[in-house]
């Protein structure tokens, strides 16, 4: 019995110019009529069609669907499985740790979102912050950016504050007390190993009012701190 290409194309739900590529490269061997127009596909086609197709929705690529059909012996087409299972399961592992910190991502977002229609009054923690821009002013010494370097290894505990000293907050002209750079609980730093720095100064625990940074603790735990 043979097939022509468009209802062999309907009974697999692709299209024949899919076809026409799998026979480019060697995947499917049609016989032709005569004038040598026509293609004629017998039943041995449409194992190969299914072997191809679920090779594809396995996650073989072209090339490693053409090694597969090359395999002599069961154990070498075992071994290019193995492989691609292996592989399946890093892609798998990294879109996991994606969609993890995407979910971070969204939930600091509607926590941010929320505190923006509200202000409170919180005591804040014993803080290091390492101090990269005060004012207008950004700091791109060398040596900043090595101590810079040094807390970014010790994510997540290390993150983005600005600390704005009350004063400021009733006179607009003060905006050159405004620091900015990277936070991390005093009580943390001791427990990871993280040395303050030469760049880094200290803020103490007492009232704080609203602006907002998010720690992301072990275990996906969360905690809020409000800096002054």
């Amino acid at each position: 019995m043979y097939y022509k290409i468009g209802s062999l194309a309907k009974r697999f739900g692709i299209t024949p110019q899919a076809l026409r590529f799998y026979e480019q490269h060697g995947l499917l061997v049609p016989e032709r009529q005569q004038d040598g127009t026509a293609r004629r596909y017998q039943a041995r086609n449409l194992k190969w069609l299914y072997s191809i197709r679920r090779y594809h929705e396995l996650g073989f690529s072209l090339d490693e669907t053409l090694a597969l059909f090359s395999c002599e012996t069961p154990e070498a087409l075992g071994r290019m499985v193995a492989e691609k299972q292996a592989e399946t399961e890093r892609e798998l592992e990294s879109l996991t740790r994606r969609l993890k910190a995407l979910q971070r991502q969204e939930a600091d977002l509607a926590l941010i979102s929320r505190l923006l229609y509200r202000c409170e009054r919180s005591s804040m923690p014993q803080l290091w912050l390492l101090v990269d821009q005060t004012g207008q002013h950004i700091d791109f010494s060398q040596s900043l950016q090595r101590e810079v370097q040094d807390w970014m290894l010790c994510l997540p505990w290390v993150y983005a504050a600005s600390v704005v000293e009350s004063s400021a907050l009733f006179d607009p002209e003060q905006t050159g007390t405004r620091k900015s750079g990277f936070c991390v609980e005093a009580s943390v730093a001791s427990k990871i190993g993280l040395s303050p720095g030469a760049h880094a100064v200290s803020l103490g625990g007492g009232p704080a009012i609203h602006t907002v940074a998010v720690l992301c603790q072990q275990n996906a735990d969360r905690k809020l701190d409000l800096l002054s």
